[in-house]
């Protein structure tokens, strides 16, 4: 019998010295894994101010689709140094190539157009005789938009009526002209 007490104490006194000496539970490491998509944004548009350096780069400030208008001449007289401010902003990690197509203004009513002088910048004034249609001129060409954020870039654009031009024109309240801006990142 005592035997058998003993062996029933060494049982018991297994167990709990197996408790008193085992290695503590462990769970393992809980992970989070956050994902994130930043899409591509290409955008461009005028306005009649400067945007400043950081306005560029604000999405919301580029409405698609939108359009400015500007007089160069009324009635009475030639307007001088009409300005709009042409601006993109990307976060496109290669290039950026933006042109506009120049057209002299026209009216539907009688035969005769106006040119006009267009200073991109700091660049010499360019001629769009009343004789061009969709005259490419470059605002910017392989612009590096680097690889970290946004990126973007303002030309000032400056219009003055051909003198001579108007002077000629026949009378007529509708002269206008389009100019198309395209901007492609590569």
């Amino acid at each position: 019998m005592n035997m058998k007490k003993t062996i029933a104490i060494l049982l018991v006194l297994a167990v709990v010295m197996t408790g008193l000496f085992a290695a503590p539970p462990t769970a393992g490491d809980a992970t989070l894994t956050l994902n994130g998509k930043v899409g591509a944004v290409l955008k461009h548009g005028l306005s009649d101010s400067t945007m400043g350096v950081e306005s560029i780069k604000d999405a919301a400030l580029y409405t698609p689709g939108a359009t400015s208008e500007k007089v160069l001449f009324d009635a009475e007289s030639v307007k001088e140094n009409v300005k709009v401010f042409y601006s993109y902003m990307t976060n496109w990690k290669g290039t950026v190539t933006a042109t506009a197509k120049f057209n002299p203004l026209a009216s539907a009513d009688v035969d005769t157009k106006v040119g006009y002088t267009v200073k991109i910048g700091a660049d010499t004034p360019t001629a769009v005789a009343s004789s061009d249609a969709n005259k490419a001129i470059v605002l910017f060409n392989g612009v590096s938009t680097g690889t970290a954020g946004f990126a973007g870039a303002e030309k000032e654009l400056v219009f003055n009526a051909d003198a001579a031009d108007y002077k000629a024109a026949a009378a007529a309240d509708n002269y206008t002209a389009t100019v198309t801006f395209e901007i492609a990142a590569n």
